[in-house]
């Protein structure tokens, strides 16, 4: 019988729509393995005795600017140093080779979370530990991932440009994915927004309660 071997339409979509979240999925976790890695060399770097002293400038810098300004300006200074990432990431998803570039964003992100947060632990212990814990961790956390979101997506552009390239390609217009980047993009502008007021107002409640 003719079509005895085709899947009907909806089981066929939905294990087509199936698959591809498995593969966002897969990718958003190695991102995420990438971030830890950067976290465990960080720390490690810390222990052995290097990046200490460049650590401690970078830490005091950030310790001075909570106590000694306002709320907003905490606040602006945290949207500034997560803009800076998202942009370079945002213009890599515009490259055919921009996917180095994102994966090199996640390790600085987490190669920095590592050497704060080792930082903090060998030279105040618990209380290094504890303002790890209330302070920089959930400002982290959610930046990181509002940045794998971001590499994510610019990775997936990026190949669809690649793939332009290459010498059998049919041509694909990229209109529709690019304003769909675009619109994924501004969900990640206001998760990294969110991420920066969780930063300043921690800052302002405990910054001045935890002693190191």
């Amino acid at each position: 019988m003719e079509g005895t071997n085709r899947l009907p339409m909806p089981r066929r979509r939905r294990r087509a729509k199936g698959a591809s979240i498995s593969s966002a999925n897969f990718k958003f976790l190695i991102m995420c393995v990438v971030v830890i890695t950067g976290m465990i060399v960080g720390a490690a770097i810390i222990q052995r005795g290097y990046a200490i002293y460049y650590t401690k400038g970078l830490f005091e810098d950030f310790i001075s600017l909570r106590q000694s300004h306002g709320f907003f300006s905490v606040f602006f200074s945290s949207i500034g140093s997560v803009l800076i990432l998202l942009i370079i990431v945002f213009i890599s998803g515009l490259s055919a080779a921009g996917i180095p570039i994102s994966f090199a964003a996640l390790i600085y992100k987490g190669l920095g979370l590592g050497l704060t947060c080792g930082y903090l632990y060998l030279s105040y212990g618990f209380n290094g530990l504890l303002f790890s814990v209330v302070i920089i961790v959930p400002h982290a956390f959610i930046s990181s991932v509002a940045l794998i979101l971001a590499c994510r997506e610019s990775s997936r552009m990026s190949m669809f440009i690649f793939s332009q390239l290459l010498p059998e390609s049919k041509y694909y217009k990229l209109w529709n994915d690019f304003k769909l980047f675009c619109r994924r993009y501004l969900i990640i502008l206001v998760i990294s927004i969110i991420s920066c007021f969780i930063d300043a107002m921690l800052s302002k409640l405990f910054i001045n309660l935890i002693s190191l």
